[in-house]
């Protein structure tokens, strides 16, 4: 609601407040919830009534290719020092905001993500140093990850970011939104930016590409988020709920 407000979108604040009713309806016949954060249980037992047990399970990211060998990405795509964003193209992912910056830094911009608004990912493209690949597999993103500055993604709105939780598993140094569960997630080990304000967005791509990169991220991350964890999170959940 605080971005729709933002963005002046009149028509989708509304029907984002009109669906409440019908998000009432499924919590409440609903006989367990899963969040993936505090964050998110917190929104749902402050905004709806229910009835059914709420459990938290973490995001989790499924590492596949550490013994694979690596193809030079930079080279296969003619880049340089290149900051990487991987997600769904679209205004509350926040990417034009993000070419802007990387183009008055004079740095490239790699998007990576299915867009979903053609006419936003235009306006991205105009600024000459970002370059939009489209959508790729695993492997191709685990090459993206390994050899990028850092992974950026200052949402509007973000609950939990897979693909910064793939990107700090990989090694790259991370800026995630303030917005949402970031913190709960990622502690201190990330940048942080309020997606709000340019500034803050500009002076955390500034701190990424100076920032040494670490393992303390990318081994917190990998015990702590992965997909084991996840599915075991949501089979006990299932069992407590047939006994």
């Amino acid at each position: 609601e605080k971005f729709f407000e933002y963005s002046d979108n009149v028509e989708r604040k509304n029907l984002w407040n009109n669906c409440k009713v019908y998000k009432e309806l499924i919590l409440k016949k609903s006989k367990i919830i899963f969040c993936n954060s505090i964050y998110e249980k917190s929104l749902i037992t402050k905004d709806f009534t229910t009835k059914g047990d709420i459990k938290v399970v973490y995001n989790g990211v499924d590492i596949n290719y550490d013994e694979v060998p690596l193809y030079n990405f930079k080279e296969r795509y003619n880049l340089d020092n290149y900051i990487l964003c991987v997600g769904r193209i679209c205004e509350v992912k926040n990417q034009l905001e993000l070419s802007k910056i990387c183009n008055e830094i004079g740095v490239d911009l790699v998007l990576i993500g299915t867009a979903s608004e053609e006419r936003y990912l235009k306006e991205c493209l105009a600024y000459p140093t970002t370059h939009y690949l489209g959508f790729m597999n695993d492997y191709d993103l685990y090459n993206a990850y390994t050899f990028s500055s850092a992974h950026i993604l200052a949402s509007f709105s973000e609950v939990t970011s897979l693909s910064s939780l793939k990107a700090a598993a990989y090694g790259c140094n991370i800026v995630v939104t303030e917005e949402g569960a970031s913190k709960e997630y990622f502690k201190d080990m990330a940048i942080y930016c309020d997606p709000y304000n340019h500034n803050s967005i500009k002076l955390a791509v500034e701190k990424s590409r100076v920032k040494r990169k670490n393992n303390k991220l990318k081994e917190y991350i990998r015990y702590n988020y992965n997909l084991k964890n996840m599915l075991e999170g949501i089979y006990e959940g299932y069992l407590k709920l047939m006994n």
